[in-house]
């Protein structure tokens, strides 16, 4: 064998595994919830009759599971689901509610095959705290993992192990490649996905799906693949082998993606890592074999084995930056999900394989020893580590990357110098924050995941006391714009049209008063004092988007506001007065950056919130609040 291919073949191989095989970690597209009516934590004076749950996801019908309990109470089944037109909605009537605390607890499957859950609660009168709930998709099910991870290794023993029977060692008298177990392990994946699958559907009925239909067809191709390698039609093994790899990327998340180039670069991707890693999986059982010293067939072999894998190695380096490139996480995440925990571990394990690649070209090739027994232990140390790296990837494929960012990360760009006015707006599922300071327009998109948009864009256009305009904002981060403008005195409207690939947008028009008036946080105090003082007032609430856009009306007392308006524990920021409203109220601007909510307060004489109006991720709401007329006799 030379050394030049084997030297491209390492060098590459440094290369891709750090990066290529990144993209078996998965993009996971988990169905979770978007929106809710009830919406989670509103309160209603009547029960509300009907249930809808919004996903960002296809879901599946007869997977879906759908419970509400009273808060201390047990779990009644919601009968009777049924799904809007585009598959993300699931819609039920509720069953009669009294006044108390309730829980709505989901299970669904989405469009790849993948299993989520989480709960909300709504309140029913004034009585009981409403938890604070969300999706539990942080967790990994196992059933899922330990399928994926056979799948994944059976695949790639088998498929590579042909590849290398066929193509390096050809019809030399070498150790047959464990195709047949390769591909009995992939179908006992296989056939654990279709047990999961059947147990997460409450009717077991698995194919009216995509997600079913594929396991069913992965399964049979597997099975296949496992009784053509018992007899002489081993040579065509492969066939079935690619169609079920083919299945596999329709069953996950391969099947579900919304660019179409994702795709076939994804199938090229897994069956060129499959190929790789099975070859050299094979390369440990003929060295193994090989109790001699360099044969010119095992030489031969090994220099067919490094051609395979310095012509495999380079497009799977392309195809794995390209489609790693698009999944990068804010960096704290990498410690703090479970999802970055299992990339640091699979990270370690490609370290290691790294070092014992090294430590095999330095020591123990051809030019180097008198025979391969320092190699045969070295490369089945570097495959074992590879097939480690593979069954993280099974866990990373099922579990969530991190869909919403820490409070502090959703609105990242710095915080303005000097005095700023804040105005905010919701269109479609997007929250749109637009910042006026000295010389400049800041605008930040936030999806509903509270996530900055990666691929958001946003124009700018508006007419202030000097006329119409329009801007050309430049980006500052991920779903962050600025643009250098001029403010001139007076009332400023200011248009935002902002799209995104991933949630519907819109256009977005705020009004900004330029210059700033001074920091008004004492009022702000002021109002927070006599909101506690008010005792039980009646709010009507109206969503500004979303599943319901009724309003509803219910009391509120001020121990229940104040755990819903944040800004009333403190860490509101440029609090401005903007104007006044028809009944001569103060409007009040204020930002709370921690949680990137802004609110806009209407304020009586009393300082007394008479209007509010809310936006943040995935929130957008309009208030009105009414007190109890004084009793007769009484102080006003």
């Amino acid at each position: 064998m030379t050394q030049r291919p084997d030297r491209l073949a390492r060098l590459v191989r440094a290369f891709l595994v750090v990066l290529g095989l990144t993209w078996l970690s998965g993009a996971a597209a988990h169905a979770f919830l978007v929106n809710t009516l009830p919406r989670a934590g509103a309160r209603f004076a009547e029960a509300p009759s009907q249930l809808a749950l919004q996903f960002s996801e296809p879901v599946s019908l007869h997977s879906a599971q759908i419970r509400v309990r009273a808060l201390n109470g047990k779990p009644r089944d919601i009968p009777d689901l049924r799904t809007g037109a585009d598959g993300r909605n699931l819609l039920a009537a509720l069953p009669p509610l009294e006044s108390g605390v309730y829980v709505v607890s989901w299970k669904v499957v989405a469009g790849d095959g993948h299993l989520s859950s989480g709960e909300f609660a709504f309140g029913v009168g004034a009585q009981g705290a409403i938890p604070g709930v969300q999706d539990n998709v942080d967790t990994l099910p196992l059933p899922w993992v330990v399928g994926s991870a056979l799948v994944l290794l059976g695949l790639t023993v088998s498929l590579g192990g042909w590849v290398s029977e066929r193509f390096v060692w050809r019809r030399q008298a070498v150790p047959h490649a464990w195709i047949g177990a390769g591909a009995g392990l992939a179908a006992l994946g296989s056939a654990m996905h279709l047990v999961s699958l059947m147990a997460s559907s409450p009717s077991g009925v698995i194919l009216d799906s995509g997600p079913g239909v594929a396991a069913v067809l992965a399964l049979l191709a597997f099975l296949t693949s496992a009784f053509l390698a018992r007899g002489r039609s081993r040579a065509w093994v492969g066939f079935p082998l690619v169609g079920g790899a083919l299945a596999v990327g329709w069953q996950g998340h391969l099947g579900t993606a919304e660019s179409f180039w994702f795709t076939p670069l994804g199938l090229a991707h897994l069956l060129l890592a499959a190929v790789w890693v099975g070859a050299l999986v094979h390369l440990a059982q003929v060295l193994r074999s090989g109790r001699g010293g360099w044969t010119d067939g095992l030489r031969r072999g090994a220099g067919r084995y490094a051609g395979l894998a310095a012509w495999t190695v380079l497009p799977l380096l392309l195809l794995g930056g390209v489609l790693a490139w698009p999944k990068f996480a804010v960096p704290a995440e990498l410690w703090t999900t479970r999802y970055g925990q299992l990339l640091l571990a699979k990270v370690a394990l490609v370290l290691l394989a790294l070092g014992l690649a090294l430590l095999a070209r330095m020591r123990a090739m051809p030019a180097r020893t008198s025979g391969p027994s320092h190699l045969s232990r070295l490369v089945p140390a570097e495959g074992l580590a590879l097939l480690g790296v593979l069954v993280l990837s099974a866990g990373l494929v099922n579990a969530t990357p991190p869909q919403a960012l820490t409070a502090a990360n959703v609105l990242s760009a710095p915080p303005p110098a000097g005095p700023a006015v804040h105005a905010a707006d919701q269109i479609g599922f997007l929250s749109v924050y637009v910042t006026a300071v000295e010389g400049e327009l800041r605008v930040q998109v936030a999806q509903p995941t509270g996530k900055p948009g990666e691929r958001t864009r946003v124009r700018v256009n508006g007419k202030g006391p000097a006329g119409s305009f329009t801007l050309y904002p430049r980006s500052c981060g991920r779903g962050c714009f600025r643009a250098p403008y001029e403010w001139q005195n007076g009332e400023t409207t200011v248009r935002v049209k902002a799209t995104d690939p991933e949630w519907p947008g819109g256009t977005a028009e705020v009004k900004l008063r330029w210059p700033p008036g001074p920091n008004q946080a004492q009022w702000l105090a002021r109002v927070v004092q006599a909101m506690q003082a008010a005792g039980t007032f009646l709010v009507t609430e109206q969503a500004l988007g979303g599943l319901d856009t009724s309003p509803h009306t219910f009391p509120l007392t001020a121990d229940t506001l104040a755990a819903t308006d944040i800004y009333m524990g403190g860490g509101a920021e440029d609090v401005r007065v903007v104007g006044r409203d028809e009944q001569g109220n103060s409007i009040l601007s204020l930002f709370v950056p921690g949680s990137s909510i802004w609110y806009e307060l209407h304020v009586d004489r009393e300082n007394r919130i008479r209007q509010e109006r809310v936006i943040a991720p995935a929130y957008a709401v309009q208030r009105t609040i009414e007190y109890p007329s004084p009793q007769k006799g009484s102080q006003p």
